[in-house]
């Protein structure tokens, strides 16, 4: 197509590296250092301020320790356009390249977006990759939600802008299967970070709602822990409302059997109180399970309510229940949102339509 990709991704390993990946040049570079002995880990220890302002400091540090090596990398690879994430190199603009932001919510975004609390040092962080941003040619979003706040946030009155839902990953797309349960066999699923923001203790709430009418009803949950929960502190949980014989926890599941998790599931929950988009619907959808899932942020831009699934109201333990037992009881109604489900991730949700449409804006630069 005339294009030459070259990604370039900070790691934390502490050695430079760079190879070929189907036929994709990649260099992973070293973002630190990050322990003892840089300044912001000193300002870190100073009272009062020192954390505050420790940081923004640790972006500066970050932000030069990655340019001095990008410099030399762009220059030997003959790079035109630079596309980037909210969390790019605040020094970007020094190549004078146009820059292609594609945003997704980084840590400090996401807390802002989600109401969550966010303290001062975080804000002034933010503050300075608000200016890196700033300076892009043209935005991208996956959803219309995230582009009205990115406007808003960064006053980006340009006409380059474009909402460019997010894909399902090819190996889970290579699988076409039918679910395979028994008709009496119910299993909800729920996929993702397992963190308090994603309303992962209104799900138990909720299933300890639900077994009281059926106990045979089970709950399996694929994901790692975040910072907001512990996987001891789960498992309490878990074992508080004795929903032990009821959950299977099947902990992070690598991309090439996640098809089987979806597959032998019958209906999927998300009950989270923020998300931009929500790719993990998008491929319950693509498997034909139908969605509960809260009308929060992005969602309602991948699940339309009463066609191919049911929006709630987050943090409502009570009505997620009553929701998820009343749509059990309607095998036409989920017959329906499992057909419209995955025709609308099968042909909005794929790696081909967003391909198209980046390379359209590749052009237009």
């Amino acid at each position: 197509m005339g294009f030459r990709i070259i990604v370039i991704t900070p790691k934390w390993e502490s050695t430079d590296r760079s190879f070929v990946d189907n036929g994709v040049k990649v260099y992973t570079i070293y973002k630190g250092p990050i322990l003892r002995g840089t300044i912001h880990w000193y300002i870190s220890k100073l009272p009062i301020f020192g954390k505050l302002f420790a940081l923004v400091i640790r972006e500066i540090e970050w932000s030069v320790a990655v340019f001095l090596k990008l410099k030399k990398i762009i220059k030997k690879e003959s790079v035109d356009i630079i596309e980037t994430t909210e969390t790019g190199n605040l020094f970007l603009s020094y190549f004078n390249k146009p820059i292609i932001l594609r945003a997704h919510a980084d840590f400090y975004a996401r807390q802002l977006l989600s109401g969550e609390r966010v303290w001062l040092g975080a804000r002034l962080a933010w503050s300075l990759q608000k200016y890196f941003m700033k300076m892009s040619k043209f935005l991208i979003t996956p959803s219309d939600f995230q582009m009205k706040w990115m406007i808003k946030e960064l006053r980006y009155y340009s006409s380059n802008k474009m909402v460019i839902p997010n894909y399902i990953h090819p190996m889970l797309t290579k699988r076409r299967e039918n679910k395979i349960l028994d008709d009496d066999t119910i299993s909800l699923l729920y996929t993702g970070r397992i963190e308090k923001i994603k309303g992962i203790i209104e799900l138990l709430d909720a299933l300890e709602i639900i077994i009281s009418n059926n106990s045979s009803i089970t709950l399996t949950i694929a994901g790692s822990f975040s910072h907001s929960i512990t996987e001891k502190e789960f498992l309490d949980q878990v074992t508080k409302r004795k929903l032990n014989n009821n959950i299977n926890y099947l902990g992070y599941v690598d991309i090439n059997e996640l098809a089987d998790v979806y597959i032998n599931s019958t209906l999927f929950i998300m009950p989270s109180y923020f998300e931009t988009f929500c790719i993990s619907i998008a491929e319950a959808m693509y498997f034909g399970l139908p969605v509960i899932a809260t009308n929060v942020g992005g969602v309602p831009s991948v699940l339309d309510h009463n066609k191919n699934g049911i929006l709630i109201e987050k943090g409502d333990s009570d009505l997620l229940a009553k929701s998820i037992i009343d749509l059990l009881k309607q095998p036409g109604k989920m017959e329906m949102f499992s057909k419209e489900g995955k025709n609308k991730a099968m042909s909005t949700f794929t790696l081909q339509s967003v391909v198209e449409k980046s390379i359209n804006i590749y052009n237009l630069l």
